[in-house]
């Protein structure tokens, strides 16, 4: 090879690579689940629950 036929070698582009995502907690699993949302869902739902004089709750009435 002579001084004139000297080539750079080419260089791919370097693109910054983002961190693996950490593994869940069990907590973020749990909150991720169907459980949690059924559970939040009827703790929801709960706050609507008119309560009657002899602890039972009123289911038939349109207030409960």
């Amino acid at each position: 090879m002579s001084e004139d036929e000297f080539e750079f070698p080419k260089l791919l582009p370097i693109r910054a690579q983002t961190a693996p995502p950490r593994p869940l907690t069990e907590i973020e699993e749990f909150r991720r689940s169907s459980d949690f949302l059924l559970l939040e869902n009827t703790v929801m739902m709960s706050d609507h629950l008119k309560q009657r004089t002899d602890d039972k709750y009123d289911l038939d009435s349109e207030d409960g």
